[in-house]
This record gives structure tokens, sequence and C-alpha cells, in this order.
């Protein structure tokens, strides 16, 4: 009897043993530093209490929050951080030109070939640029010599560019001539045309360009018997 009393004794110890043995439980706290791998500070925790103990309450490291009552200190909340979705830039088709193709040249039969003109157009010529007339105007002679058949024949400023147009193939503009003449004391007189036998100054002044002089010399033709 004395043995399995001893027995029941040991089966209610260990039961009423089992039943005292709990798991501890969170509690929640603030922190009032900053704990590297735990939180920030003001950050509320659900933490052990053995936590609290050993590390967080001591040096005033984090304060209980009981049922209705406020945190100590003003909460601090984490910033999930959102993920950046870059822009995809549009794919741009480029649309190629279709390639151009070369213009069709006439073909010309012999006899169309032989119909054609091989006169040179000098008209062509008066369409250059202004540097090319003034360059052709600098390589007129410093004299010009013009043969009439009476000592009384005129010559106009359109006349005296056509001449001058059949010598070196260029028409100067009749605004951009000056005429005088020559007097016996190479004193300069101011005309509108070749009116008699002589020497004449021509000069010619285009655009911006230095102006060009050349003297004109007016003799009559020599009768043949």
């Amino acid at each position: 009897m004395e043995f399995l009393g001893r027995r029941t004794f040991l089966a209610f110890t260990q039961v009423r043993t089992l039943k005292t043995v709990r798991k501890p439980k969170r509690i929640e706290v603030q922190l009032l530093k900053d704990f590297k791998n735990i939180g920030k500070r003001g950050e509320v925790l659900s933490v052990m209490p053995c936590l609290m103990t050993n590390k967080l309450y001591k040096n005033n490291g984090a304060a209980y929050i009981l049922k209705g009552q406020k945190p100590p200190i003003p909460v601090y909340t984490k910033v999930e951080k959102t993920a950046t979705v870059k822009a995809v830039k549009p794919k741009i088709k480029v649309l190629q030109e279709p390639a151009k193709q070369a213009p069709k040249v006439k073909k010309f039969s012999l006899e169309e070939l032989t119909g054609i003109s091989t006169e040179f157009d000098y008209s062509s010529k008066t369409e250059q640029s202004t540097e090319s007339l003034v360059d052709q105007i600098r390589e007129l002679p410093s004299t010009l010599f013009f043969k009439v058949s009476k000592a009384e024949e005129a010559f106009s400023l359109e006349q005296i560019s056509e001449k001058i147009y059949q010598f070196m193939g260029h028409k100067i503009p009749v605004d951009a001539m000056t005429l005088s003449k020559v007097l016996e004391n190479e004193k300069l007189e101011k005309v509108d045309q070749i009116a008699s036998l002589g020497r004449y100054s021509l000069t010619v002044k285009i655009g911006s360009s230095k102006p060009i002089t050349r003297v004109i010399s007016v003799s009559k033709e020599l009768e043949t018997s």
C-alpha cells in the first residue's frame, strides 16, 4: 500500500508541473533608441519579455506600453519602398524611301543628230556671276580701238556695250558704264555717247568692285582704192 501511494503522489506531481509550465507571452514595447537588426526609435514592437528585460529596457532603450496607454514618443512607421518602373521607349520604325531611279536619257536617231545645230549660244555667258564679269573686264586691253567709216558716226552706251560683247562675249550693264571724252589738256568731259573721232575714257563699276577704266580710241577706217 505504501508503494502504491508513492506512485500516485509522483503522478499527481507530474500532472501539476505540466499545467504550470506555459510559454511566455510577447509584450508590446516602444523603442526609445535605434537598435540594429531590431528597429528604429519610436517603432512599436511585440517582443519577448526576456529581450525587453536583458537588452531593450537597459539604459532607457525602450518603454512598456500598457493597455489603454499611449506611446511616450511619436510612433515611427516604416515606409515601404515602391518599385520603380522604367519607362520603355517605344520602338520607332524608320521608313526608308524607295531608291530613286535614274532619269531616262532620250536616245536620238542618226537623222535627229544631223539636224542639231552646232552653233554656240553666247547669250549664256551673260548669266555668269558678277565676279566672273569683273574678271573678264579686267582682262580687256588698256586701249580699245573703234574703226568708223564716217567721222560723224556716233556710238551710244548700248552700242559700246554691244561692241565689247563681240570682243569678249560679255555684255556690260549700261548703268555700270561712265563715258568721258579726253580733251587736249588731258581733262575729262562727261558725255553720253561717242560723237566724234578721238579718245574716250570708259569707266565700269559693277557692284562693290573697284572701278575699271579703259581708253577707247576712235579713228576712221582707211579708204581702199
